[in-house]
């Protein structure tokens, strides 16, 4: 299957009025995920590429609750480290700055999540560290990249707060194996959680190189070329992160756009093995 680039921003894209209806009904819904103060300072500066350490331990510290966060997830056996980490500054200085912003993403954005079967998170997070370790490959693609995986279902957290009834409804027809759960959200809610999680992230002021693959992680048949590649690779984790939890996977993306982006030759198995290894030592610690 050929998979078309297309040229156009995110400004051109035509939607139905009743889907920018239904948007405006979610941007106006009381109770979505919105991130405090704390946290939108914390990603306006991990935002600067040359973003002294100094501030981002300096703002850490400034939100105990956020240490706490850091702490136990550097300290769960993930990262190798044999003794306990009890300080930030310790985490930053073995880590470094790569690995600090996504364990800082991560722990910024894990209330969010509050509120469901803790699946969600699971996948997410999971995801997030699996494309920490993809990009380890020679692989030059956006580094905030994790942090786009961390987030790529938010969406359906979203749909799941906007229309809580009709959610549970489209999901029985996807474990009656009738359609793909974006299938099933088109057709009962006009959107996916795809656009809806990109359309809160916009919200939030994400940058594009976050919000474009989110937006086009389901995605089969255009993929914007801007940020094709983290839109390849995405779709990319999300396929084989769901099979290691054995969760009903989405479409795998075609090989002709793995082609087109430089990336066809990851072994999808290779990394499926590898993932149930990373979520199993991730569940055995936590």
């Amino acid at each position: 299957m050929s998979v078309l680039i297309k040229k156009n921003t995110y400004s051109d894209s035509a939607k139905s009025f009743e889907k920018k209806m239904l948007l405006k009904k979610i941007a106006e819904t009381s109770d979505l995920p919105t991130p405090n103060a704390h946290m939108v300072r914390m990603l306006k500066l991990l935002k600067n590429e040359n973003v002294e350490m100094s501030k981002i331990i300096h703002e850490i510290n400034q939100d105990q609750s956020l240490v706490a966060k850091i702490l136990k997830m550097i300290n769960s056996g993930y990262y190798g480290i044999r003794n306990t980490i009890t300080s930030v500054d310790q985490a930053v200085s073995l880590l470094g700055i790569l690995k600090t912003k996504q364990l800082v993403y991560s722990a910024s954005v894990i209330d969010c999540f509050d509120g469901g079967d803790g699946g969600e998170w699971a996948h997410a997070y999971s995801s997030s560290v699996l494309m920490s370790d993809l990009m380890m490959n020679d692989i030059s693609a956006e580094q905030n990249l994790p942090m786009t995986a961390l987030m790529h279902d938010i969406g359906k957290i979203v749909l799941k707060k906007y229309s809580p009834t009709k959610y549970k409804m489209l999901k029985s027809h996807v474990v009656d194996d009738e359609m793909t759960l974006i299938e099933a959200e088109q057709q009962f809610l006009q959107t996916d959680h795809a656009e809806a999680g990109a359309y809160l992230l916009r919200c939030w002021g994400m940058e594009e190189s976050i919000v474009v693959p989110i937006e086009n992680h389901h995605n089969y048949n255009m993929v914007p070329a801007e940020f094709a590649l983290e839109t390849a690779l995405l779709q990319f984790v999300n396929w084989v992160d769901c099979v290691a939890h054995d969760l009903k996977p989405p479409h795998y993306p075609s090989r002709d756009f793995l082609n087109s982006v430089g990336i066809e030759e990851l072994d999808r198995n290779e990394w499926v093995s590898f993932q149930r290894s990373v979520i199993a030592e991730i569940a055995k610690n936590q």
